[in-house]
């Protein structure tokens, strides 16, 4: 359940992945809520970066679909490090350190300060600022300085732009902990394109990582079906449904790291 509220006014709560929103829209968006408005999900509440105009094209000014059902559908993080890429709001990273009890929590997106100031602002908001830290980051900058991998990497909606996937990759196989249990997990919605989709999983597997699961899931019945790139379907079918994936490490590429016994990255 959640709630968004506008302009101080509340609205009623009602369930993302229910009929009703057929009801409440003429379609099933593939955003909700704006930089007018905050949003409320399993006792998180955030505001909604408003980026500057030179950065409008990053899209962190919603709340996106995916990262309603990746806040509702998070991979075990138990005592692990986690990283948000493309946190926007940073929902689905405040929801993990909020209602389970992660080693440590990262939310990182591109460095404009309006959308950095509003990471800092929900953290803070939620009494999280001790276990949740904020990073700008710009994929594909090896410049940038982290605390440590990651056990666990998780974003929303991020692979809408075919160029930045190279980028997106690196920064991943760079921060994705050594170890066979760790595992990256993204949901994106189908208005990405099936396409689109398919250049990046063709990208992270030449980056050496390996698909583990990957489903179509509709956010209105729950249904499962299996991911078809060459799958035909109407503009409004499409909004209804979003991938989920998880990748992990390919083994070969691993044992090869792990033998390397670096000690610094």
């Amino acid at each position: 359940m959640f709630t968004e509220e506008r302009e101080s006014q509340s609205i009623d709560p009602f369930d993302t992945f229910s009929t009703s929103l057929q009801t409440i829209f003429s379609e099933v968006p593939v955003s909700i809520a704006d930089p007018t408005q905050s949003f409320s999900l399993k006792g998180v509440t955030v505001s909604i970066p408003s980026p500057q105009a030179s950065n409008w094209a990053l899209q962190a000014d919603s709340i996106w679909r995916a990262a309603l059902y990746l806040a509702e559908n998070l991979p075990p993080v138990e005592n692990l490090n986690v990283l948000e890429l493309g946190a926007g709001a940073g929902l689905p990273g405040l929801v993990a350190a909020n209602t389970s009890s992660p080693k440590t929590v990262v939310l990182s997106d591109y460095p404009d300060p309006c959308i950095l100031d509003t990471l800092v602002l929900n953290t803070r908001r939620n009494q999280l600022d001790h276990k949740v830290s904020v990073i700008g980051h710009e994929w594909g900058d090896m410049s940038t300085s982290w605390p440590h991998q990651f056990d666990v990497i998780m974003a929303a909606d991020i692979l809408w732009i075919s160029e930045a996937h190279q980028s997106l990759c690196a920064t991943i196989t760079r921060l994705l902990q050594r170890h066979e249990n760790a595992i990256v997990h993204i949901v994106a919605g189908l208005h990405t394109g099936r396409w689109t989709i398919q250049r990046f999983l063709e990208k992270a597997i030449e980056s050496d990582l390996v698909i583990s699961s990957l489903i179509e899931r509709s956010t209105i019945t729950g249904a499962q079906r299996r991911w078809d790139v060459e799958r035909e379907e109407a503009e409004a079918d499409r909004r209804q449904w979003l991938i989920s994936l998880t990748l992990k490490w390919n083994t070969q590429k691993l044992q090869m790291l792990q033998d390397q016994n670096r000690t610094s990255w």
